[in-house]
């Protein structure tokens, strides 16, 4: 292409920036299949942390009924974490009591005592509490395949959903 614009063999700053530009858009499919192909091989057929987020905040702005949102978090939750058991626990006086499961179970306890700021939930490998504004609103947890561990991504997600939770478990209670 130098040689046919007539650069005389020097270098052409202009025809190097268009080269590069057409370099980039046409890789561009090829990177972002290789990064899907990458999601995969990190985080097998489920969604990434991301997706799972951005999948429950879609859900919870098109709805405000807690027998809507509370399954589908749970859903989500275990989803995003691969987990065996996903629950969403809520508070009532002094206990937590499961408001959603996903998939359903009854092996669990429909109750656990809620100790001051401590909480245990029998059979779940992690579990967040989920405040607002100070208060003990409830607690999403999961509990993974026997012989998984939960992985520090997994984590950051319950975290994350956690605090998202907050004010979906307030409006909930308020509903109750």
């Amino acid at each position: 292409v130098g040689t046919l614009v007539g650069s005389g063999g020097k270098p052409n700053l202009g025809l190097s920036i268009l080269a590069t530009g057409i370099v980039a858009v046409g890789f561009q499919p090829v990177r972002e299949r290789v990064q899907h192909v990458a999601s995969r091989l990190v985080y097998g057929s489920r969604a990434t942390p991301y997706e799972v987020l951005s999948q429950f905040s879609e859900r919870v702005a098109g709805s405000y009924g807690g027998e809507e949102v509370l399954p589908h978090m749970a859903r989500v939750l275990a989803d995003g974490t691969g987990a065996d058991l996903a629950e969403v626990w809520l508070r009532h006086d002094d206990a937590l009591q499961r408001a959603a499961v996903f998939p359903l179970d009854g092996a669990t306890p429909a109750a656990v005592h809620l100790n001051g700021t401590a909480l245990t939930i029998p059979g779940a490998d992690r579990s967040v509490v989920v405040r607002h504004q100070g208060e003990v609103l409830g607690a999403p947890t999961v509990t993974k395949r026997r012989g998984e561990q939960i992985t520090p991504i997994e984590v950051r997600l319950m975290d994350d959903l956690a605090h998202q939770a907050g004010l979906v478990l307030e409006n909930v209670g308020l509903t109750a």
